[in-house]
Formats: structure tokens, sequence, C-alpha cells
């Protein structure tokens, strides 16, 4: 993921693409911070911790209220994954996770009671349909949280994961049961649709493109649901 990621000159992370440039993307902000800031903790270092720092506040200060009260961090680009597209701007499950968890351990770093606020605003997509605004999307009777939020959907199997993460990240600090019960619904949803990216039990589809995932993304989600299921018990 830190392929082609390079700082602006205050230090905030951008993603060069092929097509669109450099681009702040909001993931690979939280992403650069919270690699960052395992630097520090595995050995104290003031410029890990100040390139940590540089992102959790670019993310402050990027933070868009809605009008339904919910905090999201856009893409100021359009992208097509797969048969979908994504115009600007646009929203992801994975890329609020991924920021919530930021936040939650900068909070615990610095004690900035802004940011736990911030990141409960944040979670209030994961209320939501796709049609509201929101990244949930029903499978079998069950919740899906989506990485790519609009249709036909791509269901990306790693993004979906990284957001659980974030909701537990978030109720772990809080210990508000709202946002366990978010986090046990798309846990329910995993359970009930894994096959969806099972193929024929010794590899994993990528999501609903049709291709299978390079070895990276394989592990990458062989490493999640093992953790997932540690985390729920399941």
């Amino acid at each position: 993921w830190l392929e082609n990621l390079e700082t602006d000159r205050d230090g905030v992370a951008m993603k060069l693409y092929r097509v669109h440039g450099h681009q702040y993307n909001p993931l690979f902000v939280a992403w650069w911070g919270l690699v960052n800031l395992h630097r520090h903790l595995d050995k104290p270092n003031d410029r890990h911790l100040h390139a940590f720092s540089t992102q959790i506040q670019w993310l402050k200060s990027q933070a868009v209220l809605r009008p339904d009260g919910a905090i999201v961090w856009p893409c100021y680009f359009d992208w097509q994954e797969g048969r979908c597209l994504l115009r600007s701007p646009w929203i992801s499950a994975m890329y609020q996770g991924v920021v919530i968890s930021a936040l939650v351990r900068a909070y615990r770093m610095a004690g900035d009671r802004e940011l736990v606020t911030l990141c409960e605003s944040a979670a209030r997509v994961f209320e939501k349909a796709l049609e509201e605004g929101g990244v949930r999307t029903i499978e079998a009777g069950k919740v899906l949280y989506e990485e790519y939020p609009g249709y036909p959907l791509p269901r990306v199997l790693d993004g979906f994961l990284f957001s659980l993460l974030g909701l537990y990240d978030l109720y772990t600090e809080t210990r508000h049961v709202h946002w366990l019960d978010l986090f046990n619904e798309g846990v329910a949803g995993l359970v009930a649709n894994v096959g969806l990216w099972d193929y024929r039990g010794k590899w994993s589809w990528y999501g609903s493109h049709g291709y299978l995932c390079p070895p990276h993304y394989h592990k990458l989600n062989y490493l999640l649901l093992g953790l997932l299921g540690d985390l729920a018990g399941e």
C-alpha cells in the first residue's frame, strides 16, 4: 500500500494514481499515520511521532459534516471499481473505518476528546443504506459494509474487514454498545456470506469483479479474517 505514496511539503500523505495524478486519499493519510505511530511505538522517534500527528491534524481539518450529522472524509476524484463508477465526492466504509482506527489511537496518545466525537459521528454512515448516503447493504438478510458504495456492488473483501476493525476500535474506546452492535451486525453478515469470496476452499476472490486475489491480498484476507474471528469469538 505504500507504493506510489509521497508526502506534500507539509508532510501529508498523497497517493500517485496513474489516471488522477497526486490525490489526497483519507485512507492513505490515516494509513501513513498508523505506519508512523507503529514505528514510534516500536522504537521511540520524534520524527515518526510528528509524522503521525501531521496526518491526524489533516484528518481533523478535512472532516466534512453532512446535514444528516455524519462526519465523512470523501475522495474528490472519480473512481472506477470493476463495473461500478463512483463520482466525486464519494465515501467508503473502509476509509471511514481506518480513519476511525487512527483517530482512536491519536486520542489515546494526546487525550483530545474532539477526536472521539469525530469518530462517533464518522460511524454514523454504517447505520445508513447506500441509497441514504451510507455504506450499508443487505445480502442474504444480513448486513455488509461496502468499501465502494455503488452499483453494481464491487464487494471488496479486505475493505469490508478493515471497516469492521474501525468499529471495534471505536467500541473498545467508548464502550458504547451501539458501536458493538454495528460491529456484530457486520460480523454476522460476514459469517453468512463469507462464501461469496471463497474459491474452491483454497483461495479468495478480490470482490465481485470475477478475478482472484494476488498473493499479497489473499494473505491480507487470511490475516484479517483470523483477527476478526478472534475478536468476535466466531
